[in-house]
């Protein structure tokens, strides 16, 4: 223990507030320790005097430092140590430590002050400094005048802007000018009076390249609850913008020509048509029919036809004046959207100004195409108010124009809207005639040229509606057609006439039933499967059924119709072609397809027993279809000289009224002897 004459001394020590003890040199024992010490440690001074001073060290490196420190210079001033304390928890101790001689004997005195809150909050206030220093969002502090005092990393990596560029600036250094003043001036009003502002900014770099950033801008208040920084949070969204606007122009745009698509023109059609009633002015409303691109499709291929679209759309562009809307409706249709006119004989202009666009040449590939227009016209408000109106009369008066030919206009008239309805309640109808029954399949024979031998049908579908009454196929499929109505009703013929005929064909043995397809259906690639389906299905043999198409679906372009026509004559149906001769480009058409049968149309037939000329046209389809190995079928033959010359012009086989009407099932059934 200490000499007596320190007693006064240790007195004083052990009511001082900052943890004190005495080690011996030589073994490094303590010999003394305030309570304050006692305290620090978790121990009671019994069990302190007499350890050894480095059992309170966790660090051993850091103890022996310490030690050869004090041999060398005998002190060691404010240092950061941690301490293990009695129930094993450490705290962090601000040290120093003096060498002295007292009473003949080398001692260290120790100083310790509990500084374990502090090393804490350093620590949080490190981390937090990290953690804004490299965060991937920028963070920027500016005082309450608004001049910066602290950026991150992430600021310069985005703006090009260095810390030491930007402390001292005002945020206003990148302005962008591209965002209105009411913005900035709703932030300054929000965080000075103590909110948070949070929107969209458009700035400019170090570089001059605009970018986008979302900013949460909040105020810094002190302990007294004034402003005094200002704090801004911004993230990056340059990428997400670009991402969002080429969104919003792929759902607003055509894709192959970048014209507004149908959502974006109904929308600037309603805000013409809303210009126009507060101004009293009129809106004409135009659809334009582009003509002849299948042709091109068809002769160059598809990516001709593509960038014949995009030629004509250029130049139907130029023709607009900057307040009207040109837009790509489907393939080839457009529509153009003519405001602020008085009178909608105005915007025949425009339409004379198209179709004569339409007789220059496009040069596409090398090769000079020409392109023929329809065009549509309807006028708001005399007809009608309503967007959806107007287009609907628009395209009505395209179907009128073409009475008048190609490259032609003709405008709107209430009967083409009488018109419409009327097919509108035919499709309506139309939609349940299956399961009312309404459907019926009508057979009519198919004879061989001479002796009038049956030899097949041909199944026609009827309908008999209880308030429409017959409703004539002319009338009726074409609607079918345009709204896919046929494809359910096509499978119900076919299943319907394969049942029908599956009884003639075991009474006569081989007998072939003609059955009519529409394009349409060759658009789905399993076609082929619901054929062979049903006839499996209904019992009839896959040689007795003949596929009849006609010449329009060889000129629609689809990559489908040949390999479908190919799949099904695989099988061994076989294929006709019906109409022949009221299309386009016949013979080039035939020659890639592998028909049996070619149907001579009954406009041909009619004149056959007439003009000399007709005479020889149906002798020239005959000779054809011998040199491409198909057999010869005439429709439409009605009287015995029609079927005499046909004969001897080498027609193998015919279908008329000369031979029988279309029949129901059952009075088919009694023909044959069922």
């Amino acid at each position: 223990m200490l000499d007596g004459d320190l007693n006064g001394l240790l007195v004083v020590l052990d009511e001082c507030p900052v943890g004190v003890s005495v080690s011996r040199r030589r073994d490094g024992h303590v010999v003394y320790a305030n309570r304050r010490f006692a305290e620090l440690t978790g121990l009671s001074l019994a069990d302190i005097i007499a350890a050894p001073a480095r059992r309170f060290f966790v660090d051993g490196q850091q103890r022996d430092a310490i030690v050869d420190r004090l041999k060398r210079k005998g002190r060691v001033d404010n240092i950061h140590v941690p301490f293990r304390r009695a129930d094993g928890s450490m705290l962090w101790a601000l040290l120093t430590v003096h060498s002295a001689h007292l009473n003949g004997d080398d001692v260290n005195f120790a100083w310790i002050s509990d500084i374990s809150e502090r090393k804490q909050t350093e620590g949080r206030l490190r981390l937090l400094s990290a953690a804004v220093e490299q965060a991937p969002v920028t963070v920027l502090v500016t005082d309450k005048a608004g001049r910066i005092e602290y950026v991150n990393q992430a600021f310069s990596q985005v703006t090009g802007y260095s810390m030491d560029e930007a402390i001292g600036q005002n945020p206003r250094m990148l302005s962008s000018g591209e965002v209105s003043r009411e913005v900035f001036h709703d932030l300054w009003k929000a965080i000075s009076s103590g909110n948070t502002w949070q929107g969209e900014l458009c700035n400019r770099k170090k570089d001059g390249s605009l970018f986008w950033e979302h900013a949460t801008v909040s105020p810094v208040k002190d302990e007294g609850g004034a402003i005094a920084h200002y704090l801004a949070v911004k993230e990056d969204i340059t990428l997400r913008k670009e991402y969002e606007d080429r969104l919003e122009h792929q759902a607003n745009h055509d894709q192959l020509t970048g014209l507004p698509n149908r959502v974006l023109a109904m929308d600037r059609l309603g805000q013409a048509l809303a210009l126009a009633g507060r101004g009293g002015k009129v809106v004409v409303v135009m659809v334009v029919i582009l003509d002849d691109i299948g042709k091109v499709n068809d002769t160059l291929g598809f990516k001709a036809g593509d960038a014949a679209v995009i030629a004509f759309s250029q130049r139907l562009s130029r023709t607009m004046r900057q307040c009207d809307t040109l837009a790509r409706l489907s393939g080839n249709e457009f529509l153009v959207i003519i405001g602020d006119i008085d009178t909608p004989a105005m915007a025949e202009v425009s339409a004379h100004r198209i179709l004569e666009d339409c007789h220059q040449s496009l040069k596409i590939e090398g090769r000079d195409i020409f392109l023929t227009a329809r065009i549509g016209m309807t006028a708001y408000p005399t007809d009608g108010r309503d967007p959806l109106v107007l287009i609907r009369n628009a395209h009505a008066a395209t179907v009128r124009s073409e009475e008048r030919g190609r490259n032609s206009f003709r405008f709107f008239t209430p009967k083409m809207d009488e018109e419409a309805q009327a097919r509108l309640k035919i499709e309506g109808s139309l939609r349940n005639a299956i399961e009312r029954n309404e459907l019926s399949v009508f057979y009519q024979p198919i004879v061989a040229a001479g002796s009038r031998r049956l030899i097949g049908t041909e199944a026609l579908l009827r309908w008999s509606h209880p308030e429409l009454g017959s409703v004539s196929p002319d009338r009726f499929i074409p609607i079918a057609e345009a709204s896919d109505l046929i494809l359910p009703i096509s499978d119900w013929v076919l299943r319907q006439a394969c049942r029908d005929a599956s009884r003639w064909q075991a009474k006569m043995g081989i007998f072939k039933l003609a059955v009519n397809f529409s394009p349409r259906q060759f658009r789905s690639l399993d076609l082929v499967e619901k054929i062979l389906d049903i006839l499996e299905e209904e019992g009839f043999p896959k040689e007795c059924l003949e596929v009849e198409v006609t010449e329009r679906l060889l000129m629609s372009g689809m990559n489908n119709a040949k390999i479908i026509l190919d799949t099904i004559k695989s099988f061994d149906i076989s294929l006709s072609i019906d109409d022949f001769g009221t299309g386009y480009s016949s013979l080039g058409y035939l020659q890639n397809f592998q028909f049996d049968t070619l149907k001579i149309d009954r406009s041909f037939v009619k004149e056959v027993d007439g003009a000399e000329a007709s005479r020889s046209l149906a002798s020239a389809i005959i000779e054809m279809a011998r040199a491409l190995h198909m057999e010869v079928v005439a429709e439409g033959v009605e009287t015995v000289e029609q079927e005499r010359i046909l004969g001897e012009l080498g027609c193998q086989a015919m279908q008329g009224y000369l031979f029988g009407r279309p029949m129901p099932a059952n009075e088919f059934d009694v023909l044959i002897g069922l």
